[in-house]
């Protein structure tokens, strides 16, 4: 992870405060969330000043893990139908993965979620994610893998992503909320982790998320990640 931190930064430059603003904003959302594992508030400069673990990651950059599952029902349409009044539809999906060797890969974007994303978007019928979304899961493993995710997922341009976070458009109340669950970085179920953000976007489109729902949630975005420097990357679209 640190090698694709790395690479990024030398493109682009090391946007650290916004990495630790990332933390400071998905802690503040588990406060509302009451089965996000880690409730408590944390600060910019706790964060810039937590140990190093692999430049540039700081100890505080890296979700902490916990225990948890997640399932879900898939039904046709109509067995949908006949098990609740409030369905969520699948409206788009996209899945693709980088090949294995780092040294094949240019480690300056994640670039298999770009191409998820748009596999989900056409399949969705979206042209300008910031306009059609209501809200955000991604995976945020890393507090960096958030900000990558903002320019793969066309958020922004590349290397801009800080620009988004620090003009509060990812904050709940913002243009497009991102994690109002408080993400992995509130807690990480390791193998319930991109699972569980597909969850958390179907609870805001059926508007039972509780503390933490954003008003008026027509259509949400899910994103899972796993392997080395995000290898392979999974994009839902979800819709009432």
């Amino acid at each position: 992870e640190a090698m694709l931190l790395s690479k990024y930064q030398k493109k682009y430059g090391l946007p650290e405060r916004g990495a630790a603003k990332v933390v400071v904003k998905n802690r503040k959302n588990a406060l509302k969330n009451s089965l996000a594992c880690y409730r408590k508030p944390v600060y910019e400069e706790e964060i810039l000043e937590s140990r190093v673990v692999s430049w540039p990651l700081r100890e505080m950059d890296v979700a902490p893990p916990c225990d948890g599952a997640c399932a879900m029902v898939l039904a046709s349409a109509k067995r949908a139908k006949q098990m609740t009044n409030n369905p969520v539809w699948i409206k788009g999906l996209g899945w693709a993965s980088e090949t294995y060797y780092l040294g094949e890969r240019s480690l300056i974007a994640i670039d298999s979620l770009e191409k998820a994303a748009q596999k989900a978007y056409t399949m969705a019928g979206i042209t300008n994610p910031l306009e059609s979304l209501d809200v955000a899961e991604i995976s945020d493993t890393f507090s960096y893998r958030e900000l990558m995710a903002y320019e793969a997922l066309g958020f922004c341009e590349r290397g801009k992503s800080e620009d988004l976070i620090e003009e509060g458009m990812t904050e709940t109340e913002g243009r497009l909320p991102v994690n109002p669950s408080g993400g992995a970085l509130s807690g990480n179920p390791f193998f319930a982790a991109g699972l569980s953000r597909l969850a958390e976007a179907a609870h805001q489109v059926r508007n039972d998320a509780g503390n933490h729902q954003i008003s008026g949630v027509r259509m949400a975005l899910a994103h899972g990640s796993y392997g080395f420097c995000a290898q392979g990357n999974s994009v839902f679209i979800v819709g009432a």
